[in-house]
């Protein structure tokens, strides 16, 4: 099916159509084969081939509120509706060949830097709302709150532009001048992270520091916030939580290297990827290590009593979550991309080729 067809079906529908309803390619084989979902215990909720183009391979996945965006390595995006994989934005954002930075949602807008404009995407349209040439060159993906979008700069600064016509209101800064490295916000706060350990936090429309915590080693973003705490990792090998109130420090954890990503935080628990393909997780409420497995990329999921891990041999390991103890493995074959869901128990992964494939652990009563 060409994909010209496949965008001009949906771009006139005034609402979602399923992708069987226009003819989707159903000749393919299914990613996850129903003797595997067997040996695991899942069911399929839906798989979808995306009409992506010859020598096109998909580049990123996003899961994002009830939506899962497919970026391609044509800056082509694609979104999929989470609970029946329906097609909703079939579209290029930014010019083939441009640099998309970061990818955050914000009610039903989308905030990412494409070449060296911050960019703001409609989330159920694809539909480009604003592109403004930054004046700085931003470090990390910009957030925002109801009333400002905050950008870290190269030169080391925060800036705070007003969202209604994105004057400029003020700039922060660490107080040794230090690169910022993450920056979260919501309309009561603002934090940011340094690369030599400040975790600082001001006033949402002014540069007045309400607390500041100095971590041992730089900090790597993004910064996670979960209710009235943040997690985050640092250089020393460690997992950090601290008060998003007052910044008091609550524990921090070793893990086996220094992670390049941030942690999953899945209700009561952390999970911490590392470089080298392991995986550890930690009591939320404690900071009491439960376990590490040497082949863990990534968490997919977490229900009740079970953690499901994506290995390095593209396997989907069942482990107990309390003890890490490995109850079933099952070949995820060729999938090559997947999404750690931290909200529910569904998994995502997807082939380089297009095959978008959602399943479920079965709910036995």
């Amino acid at each position: 099916m060409k994909r010209k067809l496949f965008f001009v079906i949906i771009s006139c529908a005034v609402f979602h159509i399923s992708s069987f309803a226009f003819g989707a390619d159903t000749n393919y084989s299914h990613l996850v084969s129903s003797d595997v979902l067997k040996q695991a215990d899942f069911e399929m909720v839906w798989d979808f081939k995306l009409p992506i183009e010859k020598n096109e391979k998909i580049s990123k996945m996003y899961l994002k509120g009830n939506k899962i965006y497919v970026l391609t390595n044509n800056n082509y995006l694609f979104s999929l509706n989470c609970e029946d994989g329906n097609v909703g934005i079939s579209r290029p954002i930014g010019t083939k060949g441009f640099p998309i930075q970061g990818f955050e949602r914000y009610d039903n807008i989308i905030v990412s830097i494409i070449g060296d404009k911050i960019t703001t995407i409609d989330a159920e349209f694809g539909t480009e709302n604003s592109s403004v040439k930054s004046e700085i060159s931003p470090v990390c993906l910009p957030t925002k709150n109801d009333s400002f979008y905050y950008i870290a700069g190269n030169d080391n600064r925060l800036r705070a532009f007003r969202n209604s016509d994105k004057v400029k209101m003020f700039e922060a800064a660490a107080g040794n001048g230090s690169v910022i490295t993450s920056v979260t916000a919501d309309n009561n706060s603002v934090v940011f992270a340094t690369d030599k350990g400040n975790l600082i936090c001001i006033a949402p429309d002014k540069p007045k520091k309400i607390w500041e915590f100095n971590a041992a080693a730089g900090i790597i973003g993004p910064i996670v916030r979960k209710g009235d705490w943040l997690f985050f990792s640092c250089k020393d090998t460690n997992v950090y939580k601290v008060s998003l109130k007052t910044g008091s420090f609550e524990w921090k954890t070793q893990v086996k290297c220094i992670p390049k990503i941030e942690p999953r935080v899945i209700n009561d628990i952390i999970y911490q990827p590392c470089p080298d393909g392991s995986l550890t997780a930690i009591e939320a409420n404690t900071g009491k290590k439960l376990w590490t497995i040497s082949d863990g990329l990534d968490i997919l999921a977490q229900d009740a009593n079970k953690s499901y891990v994506f290995t390095k041999t593209k396997k989907l390991a069942v482990l107990e979550t309390d003890t890490g103890k490995v109850i079933k493995e099952v070949d995820f074959g060729n999938a090559t991309h997947f999404i750690a869901n931290t909200t529910d128990s569904k998994i995502y992964i997807a082939d380089d080729a297009g095959l978008v494939t959602c399943i479920k652990p079965i709910q036995y009563k």
